[in-house]
């Protein structure tokens, strides 16, 4: 599901230790909340790890593109980016406490046709033939 993949050897420190990054790139995905709702997101310096079991938000690589990140009075995270807010309404319990998280879908690239990136999918080619 990434794009614009550059192959990259990188550790990466997760839950169950450091591991190798294989991959960076872009990627399509829909943030669904509790509720059933969903956000359209573009996420940017995603990494590939292989033998990761989860998969991990970089709150500070959000940061970095301009998100603030706050939470609300049922103490969820919320990362916001203009009009975009995702909430961490998923709590995932630990030993002493918990840990915020969201369901992400990724989309595949060829499903993508509201996100906004310099790259065209797959089917914004297929129709720019078709139209020729």
């Amino acid at each position: 599901m990434l794009f614009d993949v550059t192959e990259i050897s990188e550790p990466v420190q997760g839950f169950s230790g450091v591991m190798t990054a294989t991959k960076k790139g872009k990627m399509r995905c829909l943030a669904r909340q509790v509720d059933g709702s969903t956000t359209e997101l573009l996420r940017k310096n995603v990494k590939f790890c292989p033998n990761s079991s989860v998969n991990l938000f970089s709150m500070t690589e959000s940061m970095s593109q301009g998100s603030k990140i706050e939470s609300d009075d049922a103490k969820n995270l919320r990362v916001i980016n203009g009009d975009t807010t995702v909430t961490f309404d998923r709590r995932i319990k630990t030993r002493d406490g918990w840990v915020a998280g969201v369901d992400i879908i990724p989309i595949p690239n060829d499903c993508a046709d509201n996100a906004t990136d310099e790259v065209p999918s797959e089917s914004d080619e297929k129709k720019k033939k078709q139209k020729t």
